[in-house]
């Protein structure tokens, strides 16, 4: 894709509707920002990654519809904060750390081009990401969801269980114990 509708901006790749930014790459309707990546719908802001409707802020990742955040990964319709992952204030030491952590499972490289935010994250994280992502402390499925678009695939749907399933964990001196006690 070649830049489309780029005005008093430098360094813009792969992206369009750009306006008074700078450092922009493989993103849409910038205004007033710089080292935005892979992001849509971004306004006074720096150091975007990941991320769409971002107003007022600088260092944000994997993030949807936030403004005047400053630090922060996974958050969804939070505001007025620092050091934020999954929309919780977590401070600059736990925020280092839970950064590190995320990106040492992930690093999504989502392209924001003509594709849905939704299909693009689909694409560029497995299910095993996922799963390792949630057992972060702070981790929130509500917030992640809400951001990427879609039900997490994390198999934590209770199944429907049989006897037998019931049974099968269970050691044999408790099956007898069951055993004597419906006879």
């Amino acid at each position: 894709m070649s830049n489309t509708n780029v005005n008093h901006s430098s360094l813009v790749y792969n992206s369009s509707s750009v306006h008074n930014s700078s450092f922009v790459d493989n993103s849409r309707h910038m205004h007033n920002s710089s080292f935005v990546h892979n992001s849509s719908n971004v306004y006074n802001s720096s150091f975007v990654h990941n991320s769409s409707n971002v107003y007022n802020s600088s260092f944000v990742h994997n993030s949807r519809n936030v403004r005047f955040l400053h630090n922060a990964v996974f958050c969804h319709d939070v505001g007025f904060k620092e050091y934020v992952a999954f929309n919780k204030e977590v401070g600059k030491e736990r925020f280092q750390e839970v950064y590190s952590k995320i990106t040492s499972i992930m690093n999504p490289n989502l392209q924001m081009k003509m594709e849905l935010f939704e299909d693009e994250w689909k694409k560029n994280v497995t299910a095993e990401q996922w799963k390792e992502l949630a057992q972060i402390p702070e981790f929130d499925r509500d917030v992640v969801e809400k951001i990427v678009g879609f039900t997490l695939p994390l198999d934590d749907e209770p199944k429907d269980r049989n006897v037998d399933d019931v049974l099968a964990g269970l050691s044999v001196e408790d099956k007898k114990i069951i055993e004597s006690a419906i006879n």
